[in-house]
C-alpha cells in the first residue's frame, strides 16, 4: 500500500480574531515545521489545483457524506514557478481516519506527464524504495480512469506546527483561503476570491488521541468541531445560476 499513516482529522472554523490568542495557546506544546526554514515568517502559501470528474463526483461526494471518497489535487508551495516541484496527491477519506499519497515532480513536466502517463523519468529520486513511482503510478491511474480534470485553484498561507511531545500530532492554521475556478494548471495569481474572510481554518491531525492540553485550548476557546472542505466551499463560492463556471468544459479541456 502506498499511503500515509492513517490519522483522524478533526476541523473547526475560528474567528480570525482570536488568531494570535490560539497561537499563544499552542506554542509551549508544538513547534513550527520545517517549511519555513526559521526567520521572521509565520507562515507559507499553498496552492493546490483540485480536480474532479466531469460531472463532479468528488464535490458530490463530499455534499452527500460518502464515508469512504477521495479527493485528487496538485499542490504547489509558496511561487511555484517552471522549476518548482509540485506533488501529485490523493487525500483518502474513510470515515474519520484520512491517509494521503503524493509523488513529486517539477511543474515544467506537469503537462507531458499528465498527457502520456510517461513519469519515471521526471520524478526527483528522493526514495529508494519506489514509493513515489507507486504513488503516480496511483494518481495516473485514477486520472485516466475517471477522466480528472482540473476544476479549481485554491490558495491560502498555512501554519503548521508537530507536537514537541508526539511528533505524531499536527495542527495547521489556514488563513486567508481563495480560489479562482477553470482549467488553471501553472498555478498562476488570478483574480481570487475569498472564502472565509471573516474566519480561519484550524486543523488537528493525530493517530491516537487528541491530548488533554490540546482538549483544554479547545475547551477554552469554545470551539466546535465542523465538516468544512475548502473544495466544496470554494466551488459553491462560485455558483452560477446551479452551475459552476468551467464546468462544462472540465471533460474536453487539457494540461
Amino acid at each position: 500500500m502506498v499511503l500515509s499513516v492513517p490519522r483522524l482529522e478533526y476541523k473547526y472554523l475560528v474567528p480570525i480574531g482570536r488568531l494570535l490568542d490560539l497561537r499563544h495557546a499552542l506554542l509551549p506544546f508544538m513547534a513550527p515545521d520545517g517549511h519555513l526554514q526559521g526567520g521572521e515568517r509565520l507562515d507559507y502559501t499553498v496552492r493546490s489545483v483540485y480536480l474532479d470528474t466531469p460531472d463532479l463526483e468528488c464535490y458530490r461526494e463530499k455534499l452527500e457524506g460518502i464515508a469512504l471518497r477521495k479527493k485528487y489535487r496538485i499542490r504547489g508551495y509558496d511561487q511555484v514557478r517552471s522549476d518548482s516541484i509540485v506533488f501529485l496527491e490523493i487525500k483518502d477519506k474513510n470515515y474519520n481516519h484520512i491517509s494521503k499519497s503524493r509523488a513529486p515532480m517539477q511543474q515544467r513536466y506537469l503537462s507531458h506527464v499528465l498527457r502520456t502517463g510517461q513519469y519515471a523519468s521526471y520524478l526527483p529520486s528522493w526514495e529508494n524504495d519506489g514509493l513515489e513511482r507507486k504513488n503516480a503510478d496511483r494518481f495516473l491511474f485514477y486520472y485516466h480512469r475517471k477522466h480528472l480534470r482540473p476544476v479549481i485553484l485554491i490558495v491560502y498561507e498555512r501554519e503548521a506546527f508537530f507536537g514537541k511531545f508526539d511528533r505524531s500530532l499536527r495542527v495547521t492554521l489556514d488563513k486567508n483561503v481563495r480560489s479562482i475556478p477553470g482549467s488553471i494548471h501553472d498555478f498562476h495569481q488570478g483574480p481570487l476570491r475569498c472564502a472565509f474572510s471573516q474566519f480561519f481554518i484550524l486543523e488537528v491531525k493525530f493517530q491516537h488521541s487528541v491530548p488533554p492540553w490540546m482538549q483544554s485550548i479547545i475547551r477554552r476557546f469554545d470551539l466546535q468541531r465542523t465538516s468544512v472542505s475548502k473544495y466544496a466551499s470554494c466551488l459553491d463560492l462560485h455558483k452560477t445560476h446551479g452551475r459552476f463556471p468551467g464546468s462544462s468544459y472540465i471533460s474536453s479541456s487539457g494540461w
